[in-house]
């Protein structure tokens, strides 16, 4: 696209503000400013992977925008990447299309059910369904990879939610799409690097129900575009854990998308202390209203939804309320890597058993007889875990899988048709 020659490079402030629904943008734009779309109609934007600036303030009062669909002309920079297990997200979500006419039984979650849930065993209990792990990482917005799954869901399909109780994200609590991470200033990129290699997937999310979504890609192209590129046929089949290689020819899952890696047991509580039962996130308006809206969703697609808390370290749940200044962020020799969000205070109660009640009365609240096991049957100790908090070790695996496959049984009354 060019205007008297020229390539049109931006899009200046007001360039849309009329009745224009569908917009494509040409390969040549490069930046967007401040209020390029504001007041407009649009419902739908197509854009190339080579934008550099653009950002969600250039949507302020269109109601309307639902959808963006982003071309990819830009060489990969993670093609070759086993850097993160989060890179096999697409691969997940080509399982879930290869089985999209099949009865399915789908786990999602976090890095708590990717690790810790075994859906191999799951179908070996539930004739007739196809049981797939979904889940990836409890700090990726929750929403969005749901509706990446919509399309897919039948009638007659399961979803079997389980989130880490301190994920703001599997609580709907959050809908961003760069989260605040603290120190670990990556997590807030990593759900656009895991879909480099499928931008597709973002079409199906629904732009009114997350936020900051074009900061996000921004920040996401200011970060990866100065990196060296790569092309996906150098994607790795030998992939590392703690110091370790394997050999896998799917990368870090397995063809049911569970995590297929040795998983020992053993670890340490004093090596994360992430694990947290956060009730602040149940006992919020916002929350509860976007749970809701993503039962329904499921729902209207014939399926049944069903929600488990993921396993979490009680060890380290103890240690919270018997060493609080080992948490607080402030302390140098504190040794949490995840602090609580501003404005929520350390947990302040007598006893765990107390804590982890208040917690499944709010989940019960919240989610009502959708919910199948709470916190009080999802606790295992610093010897269950491979790593310290949320990762089962490859023993306690299919005992926590089995709790969730009783538990199902138990809310169906004794199998699936």
């Amino acid at each position: 696209m060019s205007i008297d020659g020229s390539p049109v490079v931006s899009i200046a402030e007001s360039a849309f503000s009329g009745e224009e629904e569908q917009v494509f943008l040409p390969q040549t734009i490069k930046s967007m400013k401040d209020g390029a779309f504001s007041g407009s109609k649009i419902k739908e934007l197509w854009l190339y992977d080579n934008v550099q600036s653009i950002g969600d303030a250039c949507f302020v009062s269109c109601p309307d925008f639902k959808t963006v669909h982003i071309n990819a002309v830009e060489p990969p920079r993670f093609g070759g990447s086993n850097l993160y297990s989060e890179y096999n997200l697409p691969d997940k979500y080509d399982l879930l299309i290869l089985h999209k006419d099949e009865r399915k039984l789908i786990a999602f979650g976090g890095s708590g059910t990717y690790i810790s849930v075994n859906t191999k065993l799951m179908e070996s209990e539930f004739g007739g369904y196809v049981c797939l792990n979904m889940a990836v990482n409890g700090w990726f917005n929750a929403i969005a990879q749901i509706e990446m799954m919509l399309p897919y869901l039948k009638s007659g399909d399961v979803f079997l939610h389980i989130p880490e109780s301190s994920s703001q994200f599997g609580l709907f609590y959050g809908d961003t799409m760069i989260p605040a991470t603290g120190g670990f200033d990556y997590n807030k990129l990593r759900l656009y690097s895991a879909l480099e290699s499928n931008y597709d997937l973002f079409g199906l999310v629904d732009l009114r129900h997350v936020s900051d979504f074009f900061d996000g890609l921004s920040a996401f192209n200011a970060y990866r575009l100065p990196l060296p590129t790569t092309t996906y046929d150098d994607c790795k089949v030998d992939v590392t854990t703690h110091g370790i290689s394997y050999r896998n020819d799917l990368g870090y899952i397995d063809n049911r998308g569970n995590w297929a890696l040795p998983r020992p047991a053993g670890a340490d509580p004093t090596q994360e202390g992430e694990a947290d039962a956060v009730v602040e996130y149940l006992d919020n308006d916002e929350a509860r209203e976007r749970a809701a809206l993503v039962v329904d969703a499921i729902e209207t697609k014939g399926a049944a939804f069903h929600l488990a808390t993921a396993a979490v370290n009680e060890d380290t749940l103890q240690m919270r309320l018997d060493h609080p200044e080992l948490f607080d962020a402030t302390n140098p020799d504190g040794y949490l890597y995840f602090g609580r969000p501003e404005g929520i205070p350390d947990p302040n109660y007598p006893s765990l058993a107390e804590w982890v009640h208040e917690f499944d009365e709010k989940l019960n609240e919240n989610f009502k007889d959708h919910v199948i096991m709470g916190l009080s049957e999802t606790l295992f100790t610093s010897k269950d875990f491979f790593e310290p908090d949320y990762h089962l070790s490859d023993e306690a695996v299919p005992v926590f899988t089995n709790r969730l496959v009783s538990a199902l049984k138990n809310k169906i009354g004794g199998g699936f048709a």
